[in-house]
């Protein structure tokens, strides 16, 4: 029995429309003319995604259409970029496209960005001084590895400064973020814009591999945790890091940082408030909040 006529013109007009094309996805702003992936850990644009070579994970990035994207975008455009800072990103040896955005996902834009707003604590507001910065390799995989204090990640962010503004040619020291950054809304997209991705083992050997810069700390959070007192001394070292330069046979670059208990100077940590919001403790100082304070 053949079905009606109104039946087989709608299975008819079901049949074309699987077997047109699915419309290609526009991009988000103009200088983007594909859409991308970012999350927290190494992506690559979409155009360089292919079933032969998975990566670890992915998550589409909706841009400005998000409200982490949309405060993002607000924080960001209101760091005007130094045109020396901009120069300096241009020499790092990180292969970009041509719309600026390396395999990764680290944005060239975002670097200039991000460089302009911490050259103002490194240089002025903390005061760093470096020693030993020709130690650096300048080219090729390397490992820095280097104590933790200071309630808050400030040593991390200031051996970043020192090797982009200290280092010639400078360079992009690539930290593994704690997991919980993750869990932020917004933080992991701006993290990994910037090159900061997850601690996880198969990030860190990709990027040694690919001859990157990684910054290790091997206290993790159980450093940045260390009260005032014991900010100059070292608690548990994980091994970690040692079986992955072996295995890569990448050479380790030993870090100092001192000052980070006198930036935050931690009397106590809140373990429990902390992890109603999604992050291992909150430091508590003198003055009650977590703010660094200038130091020389």
């Amino acid at each position: 029995v053949r079905p009606p006529t109104k039946g087989r013109a709608i299975e008819e007009r079901f049949r074309k429309m699987n077997e047109r094309p699915s419309p290609r996805p526009k991009s988000i702003g103009s200088e983007r003319p594909e859409p991308r992936c970012a999350s927290n850990v190494p992506m690559a644009t979409v155009s360089q995604c292919s079933p032969s070579k998975p990566f670890i994970t992915s998550a589409c990035d909706v841009g400005a259409t998000s409200l982490s994207g949309t405060v993002r975008s607000v924080l960001l455009n209101a760091v005007p970029v130094d045109p020396a800072v901009e120069d300096r990103v241009r020499e790092l040896e990180i292969p970009f496209n041509k719309w600026g955005i390396d395999p990764y996902g680290i944005e060239q834009q975002e670097l200039g960005r991000f460089f302009s707003a911490l050259q103002f604590f490194y240089r002025n507001y903390f005061d760093v001084h470096v020693h030993g910065i020709e130690n650096l390799p300048a080219r090729g995989r390397a490992m820095i590895v280097g104590n933790h204090s200071g309630g808050v990640a400030i040593d991390a962010t200031m051996i970043i400064s020192a090797s982009f503004f200290e280092r010639e040619p400078p360079r992009l020291a690539q930290g593994m973020v704690d997991k919980f950054l993750g869990k932020i809304p917004g933080a992991s997209q701006v993290a990994s814009r910037v090159g900061q991705f997850a601690g996880l083992p198969e990030h860190a050997a990709r990027f040694l591999e690919d001859e990157r810069l990684l910054m290790v700390f091997p206290e993790g959070a159980r450093g940045t945790a260390k009260l005032a007192k014991d900010a100059h001394t070292l608690v548990h070292f994980g091994s970690g890091f040692i079986r992955l330069a072996l295995e890569t046979r990448t050479p380790i670059v030993p870090v100092a940082f001192l000052g980070g208990g006198k930036a935050i100077p931690t009397v106590m940590n809140l373990s429990r408030l902390g992890k109603l919001i999604g992050v291992p403790y909150l430091p508590v100082t003198p003055y009650g909040l977590p703010v660094p304070l200038p130091m020389s």
